[in-house]
């Protein structure tokens, strides 16, 4: 469940987004924002934080001081 006003809360399952199976190892083109902003940032090798994405700088993305 999650919370999204004071009187309402959604299935947390209605909330995310899905993608076909496969989908985000090609072009992002046709993906959701949240996809072409975020997935490029992923990697398999580290947890590292990466602040710049093929965009730009990530919004909202602050590193720790």
């Amino acid at each position: 469940m999650r919370r999204i006003s004071d009187t309402e809360v959604r299935l947390l399952s209605n909330l995310v987004m899905q993608v076909q199976p496969g989908a985000l190892l090609g072009p992002l083109d046709a993906q959701h924002n949240v996809f072409r902003t975020y997935w490029p940032l992923a990697s398999a090798e580290s947890f590292q934080p990466v602040t710049q994405g093929p965009y730009g700088l990530v919004p909202g993305f602050a590193m720790a001081a």
